[in-house]
């Protein structure tokens, strides 16, 4: 038995993703846009710019 490659296992989760309807779509948005928030404060705070 050979192993799933990489980029078959991306795909069947991403489509897995986007099948779970729109307010999952949401949600993960909203997780990602905290991370992103987060980490340019981070950035910011570690710089020292203000």
């Amino acid at each position: 038995m050979s192993a799933v490659p990489f980029r078959q296992k991306f795909k069947y989760a991403f489509d897995n993703f986007f099948s779970k309807g729109t307010a999952a779509l949401i949600y993960w948005l909203g997780i990602f846009t905290l991370i992103v928030i987060l980490f340019f404060t981070g950035v910011l705070l570690l710089t020292g710019l203000n």
